[in-house]
């Protein structure tokens, strides 16, 4: 069975001390992981119960994501059993859903409505 942790990489420090906070997928003790953008110093993340204590509307921010990656991850699973790398994992998870859109395609559906309707000043 495949499991989802949120980890602080203390190997891996920036030029600040702050360390990367991951998502960890684990299969069969082999190892992928999934970059957040965050990076923290290590009392910033209570390792234990797998919380950011610095900032909670961060923490709640993640704690989404984890749920949002449980949920495709047990859709996974059960749609496909028989996978056993972790990258495999991953990038299923990471793929884009038909009703996920991005802030790029989003930004150049908006300007190419705005130039459809004659207003290029905005477009620009």
């Amino acid at each position: 069975m495949a499991t989802l942790t949120l980890v602080l990489e203390t190997r891996r420090a920036n030029k600040d001390g702050k360390f990367p906070l991951l998502f960890r997928i684990g299969l069969k003790r082999k190892y992928a992981y999934i970059n957040t953008g965050i990076h923290l110093y290590p009392f910033e993340f209570n390792t234990k119960r797998s919380i950011i204590t610095a900032d909670n509307q961060l923490n709640t921010v993640i704690k989404q994501q984890e749920v949002k990656y449980l949920k495709k991850l047990h859709l996974l699973l059960g749609d496909f059993p028989h996978i056993t790398d972790p990258m495999e994992i991953k990038s299923k998870l990471l793929e884009k859903g038909a009703d996920e859109v991005t802030i790029k395609e989003f930004w150049e559906e908006h300007i190419e409505t705005l130039y459809n309707a004659g207003r290029n000043g905005g477009a620009k």
